[in-house]
């Protein structure tokens, strides 16, 4: 089993009920600059605290000088709900933690890079946002709430030359 998971090209570790690191890969391991060996020595809390200064941002938000802390909350509130958790490192590398119980109240843990994928997303929003700017025509986007997104640059030309646009979530009827 352990051989096996070692090969994953996904990071995947075995928490004990407490917390504890039982098992863990390389793929797990080497993103924080540590041997699997190395970090299985660390008790919960000088995980964090080893963790935590390469990370930039937990599920979108910056943790700025509060990463040990928003790191170990963040985990301990996965534990409990096991909803997908993403982490930015200060590498720009992103990954997707996810977590499911075992029989015997621990989890396994999986880390997976969606770099990729959040790179790819960032290039398609750019493109679309590029179309969106060089229509001829004005255009606006708001939200379910008729909250005001975004609008191009026709639009602003059209619209508000001598007055303010639009805020972000201002409400279509303040228009």
């Amino acid at each position: 089993f352990t051989d096996a998971v070692a090969r994953l090209p996904v990071g995947v570790a075995i928490e004990e009920a407490d917390g504890k690191l039982f098992h863990c890969n390389e793929a797990f391991a080497a993103p924080f600059g540590f041997k699997p060996a190395d970090l299985l020595e660390l008790a919960d809390s000088d995980r964090f605290s080893a963790l935590a200064p390469q990370i930039t941002s937990i599920a979108g938000e910056d943790v700025g000088d509060r990463g040990t802390e928003l790191f170990a909350q963040a985990i301990r509130t996965q534990r409990e709900t096991l909803e997908p958790m993403e982490v930015c490192f200060s590498t720009g590398r992103h990954y997707l933690v996810e977590r499911a119980m075992t029989e015997d109240d621990g989890r396994v843990v999986v880390v997976t890079d969606t770099t990729a994928l959040k790179e790819a997303e960032e290039r398609s929003l750019q493109a679309l946002n590029d179309t969106i700017q060089s229509l001829d025509e004005g255009l606006a986007v708001f939200d379910r709430d008729t909250g005001f997104l975004l609008g191009n640059r026709r639009l602003r030309q059209m619209f508000f030359g001598r007055i303010a646009p639009p805020r972000a979530g201002e409400p279509l009827s303040g228009l």
